[in-house]
């Protein structure tokens, strides 16, 4: 059985291994990575540069770390898959404005909460990052976010938003805890992810 939330989640890259002292440098790869104007070479070889410049200025004596282009090419993917299903939740928000207009409040509740739950479903099973802190969970957030901002340009009553609110927060509670169950996940990382999502502070 698993120790903690992450145990099940497989050895950690070594671009995810590297200390705090190479933020900088992986910032500058991930945004060269989303903006597409530079070869995924060149931008290796940039990343390294500024990952040895790093380490000197961290430490002289110590040996810079290297990224291999397998395990940079891995990291590529993985943000190019996270990027378009970014753009998809932008797409998903778009799309189900003007149907917020035409629904009565029992149709909003479940539009709202189904879409939601199916997002949650949908990411955490293929995306496959499943940590509160995790590139998944903060894409989930901002899409939950936009829908509750959706909502809320409607005119509805003060017990429809909050009968709104109660199915997203159930829903995203079950299609988490699903996920997690299937892939081993303890109940307090599931807490912690579902928290992340909804953008609520856990309490206790």
């Amino acid at each position: 059985m698993a120790r903690h939330g992450r145990a099940k989640r497989g050895r950690l890259s070594a671009i995810d291994t590297l200390p705090d002292w190479a933020d900088e440098a992986k910032l500058w790869a991930f945004e060269q990575l989303k903006e597409r104007k530079l070869s995924q070479l060149e931008i290796l070889d940039g990343f390294n540069a500024r990952l040895k410049a790093a380490s000197l200025s961290h430490d002289a004596a110590a040996e810079p770390p290297v990224i291999s282009r397998s395990a940079f090419n891995r990291t590529a993917l993985r943000i190019a898959i996270l990027s378009r299903r970014l753009e998809e939740t932008r797409e998903i928000a778009r799309v189900i404005a003007p149907k917020l207009e035409q629904s009565g409040d029992d149709n909003l509740t479940l539009m709202v909460a189904e879409t939601l739950k199916t997002l949650i479903s949908e990411m955490l099973g293929n995306a496959g990052d499943l940590s509160p802190d995790g590139d998944t969970a903060e894409m989930l957030m901002m899409t939950s976010r936009a829908l509750k901002h959706a909502v809320e340009s409607q005119n509805l009553s003060h017990a429809g938003r909050r009968k709104i609110e109660e199915e997203l927060h159930a829903k995203a509670r079950a299609a988490v805890n699903q996920v997690a169950k299937v892939k081993g996940i303890s109940q307090e990382t599931a807490d912690a992810i579902v928290s992340q999502i909804l953008g609520i502070e856990k309490k206790g």
